[in-house]
């Protein structure tokens, strides 16, 4: 039989293996039998030997050297690319056919590397028979069905159906996911309007919420109320909240924004008055319900040293104020200014006294209004009343209130030699057809102007800025600011007796007296002269 030059090939004999093939000689003769070979050809059988067949074309062919070697092949109809080694050219044709080569690259492939029902050759030229499972298409809705070739897939979950990475989840066919995954469980879900207005978020459900709670941002207290636990058009996110009030604006046992109250609402009298039970000027104040639930028997027994009277000027019991100021409070524009001028100027000691601390029983606290060339004005901040320092130091009781009124057994201030007729004097009260008095400073008549009142009035009557309105003390008022401690923060108080406004019912020619030393309470005829000072009230 024929035998195919891809045998020859893969046998190494012949062509295309070795190399000595040289091209046909046409003028070389076989066996000295010239011009015969054009009818002859070779065939190889498998025992290599050869037969000669005539009638067929043939072509020349020499290997090696010697004239014996020369022979004849019958190309014939088997002579194609595809019988040849690719990489190889016989005769002008380029093989195209795999015939394995040595060595391998990489690791050679056994049955199992290649998908089953599917042929190959090893690197010896024998046929294997794939052993690799062919799973087809993956479904990815499927468990996985193991290993083998997978030709696709199908049913890839779409990125909003799985978790994305921030949530804990992976990218799946490289794609990350975009679900929100829950991590944990909601104890308490929010509802949008417990969510800023406009802030996105996922439920439990995982579906997509916009918060609906109101952005207050910063808010003043003092025009809106505050917001309360139940649904109000109030609530919502607050930024800031902003309240002007101080402690002393709202009760004690109240509590504002982390501040406590201490102003006394609903009380009694006894809550905020002062007891004037004598005590040692180092034991704190308290006050008459105070005194009513927590001192019994013994307690309120008076000691000899402590229960004075307020003239011991040693400072062992009491302490008097200083009256060494300078000027100060004399033209600001309202009576806290003024305060708080005094205060600037001369500092706490000076311009304050206190009587929880510099006294012992139940006096106030008094503060420096105004000096002027040491004319004094003082506030009793208890009753808020202005004191004014000594308008005069020698009037009688008609000139002192400013009255002309006749009395009912003695015509004292009707009378013209006691008391102007016509146009009154008066050294406290302000009034339509009455005189100034001719005051210690400047001694000259006030003249009831912004610029012409009394020093010892700080400047101030009822036509100045602040304006103030002054009177004669009464009685009760001089008693009022004694247990005030009068005695103790005004200036120029020890050696005058001081006319009051309170004459005596039962023989109205007399007034009484405020004995400043002593505190005591006298008696003398209206036309006496005596000093005089004025108390006022600035609105």
């Amino acid at each position: 039989m024929r035998t195919r030059i891809l045998v020859l090939c893969a046998l190494s004999v012949l062509v295309g293996c070795g190399g000595g093939l040289q091209a046909p000689d046409a003028n070389k003769t076989s066996k000295g039998n010239a011009g015969t070979f054009a009818s002859r050809s070779l065939h190889l059988d498998g025992s290599g030997q050869s037969s000669i067949s005539s009638g067929q074309s043939s072509i020349y062919l020499k290997l090696g050297t010697s004239p014996a070697n020369e022979i004849f092949v019958d190309l014939g109809s088997e002579f194609l690319a595809t019988n040849i080694c690719s990489g190889k050219t016989i005769f002008g044709r380029l093989g195209t056919t795999f015939c394995g080569a040595l060595p391998f690259l990489g690791s050679p492939a056994t049955a199992s590397d290649f998908v089953f029902g599917f042929d190959a050759l090893d690197a010896t030229g024998a046929s294997l028979s794939g052993g690799m499972d062919n799973q087809g298409v993956l479904d990815f809705r499927a468990a996985f069905p193991g290993a083998g070739y997978y030709s696709g897939s199908s049913n890839a979950p779409a990125a909003s159906g799985y978790c994305n990475p921030a949530t804990g989840g992976q990218a799946v066919n490289g794609t990350n996911g975009t679900a929100v995954c829950q991590s944990g469980a909601n104890l308490s879900p929010a509802s949008t309007g417990q969510v800023l207005f406009g802030k996105q978020y996922f439920d439990s459900t995982g579906t997509l919420q916009t918060g609906t709670m109101p952005n207050r941002g910063d808010v003043d207290l003092n025009a809106i109320p505050l917001p309360t636990p139940s649904p109000t058009n109030h609530s919502g996110y607050y930024s800031s909240l902003k309240l002007t009030i101080t402690s002393s604006q709202f009760c004690s046992g109240t509590t504002i924004l982390g501040a406590g109250g201490t102003a006394l609402c609903n009380a009694i009298f006894g809550d905020f008055m002062a007891t004037n039970f004598h005590r040692a000027r180092n034991l704190a104040q308290f006050t008459l319900r105070e005194e009513a639930g927590a001192f019994l028997g013994a307690s309120l027994v008076p000691d000899l040293v402590s229960a004075e009277d307020g003239t011991d000027t040693s400072g062992s019991v009491v302490v008097y104020a200083s009256h060494m100021n300078n000027d100060c409070g004399q033209n600001q524009i309202t009576i806290a200014l003024r305060i708080a001028n005094c205060l600037t100027v001369n500092g706490a000691a000076q311009a304050s006294w206190t009587g929880s601390s510099q006294a012992n029983g139940g006096e106030a606290t008094w503060k420096l209004v105004s000096a002027f060339s040491g004319q004094e004005v003082w506030r009793d901040e208890r009753t808020g009343l202005l004191w004014s320092d000594m308008v005069s130091s020698n009037l009688n009781w008609c000139q002192a209130v400013g009255s002309k009124q006749a009395g009912p057994t003695a015509a004292f201030c009707s009378n013209s030699g006691v008391q102007v007729q016509t146009t009154p004097q008066s050294a406290c009260t302000e009034g339509t057809n009455m005189t100034p008095v001719v005051s210690l400073q400047p001694a000259v008549a006030e003249s009831w102007t912004t610029l012409g009142y009394s020093l010892a009035k700080g400047a101030m009557g009822a036509t100045s800025i602040p304006a103030v309105y002054w009177r004669a003390p009464s009685r009760q008022d001089w008693q009022q600011a004694d247990i005030d401690g009068a005695r103790l923060a005004l200036p120029s108080m020890g050696a005058y007796f001081f006319w009051t406004a309170t004459v005596v019912g039962t023989s109205r020619d007399y007034a009484y007296q405020f004995d400043s030393l002593s505190g005591n309470l006298v008696t003398s005829l209206r036309t006496n002269g005596f000093p005089v000072r004025c108390v006022g009230y600035a609105p």
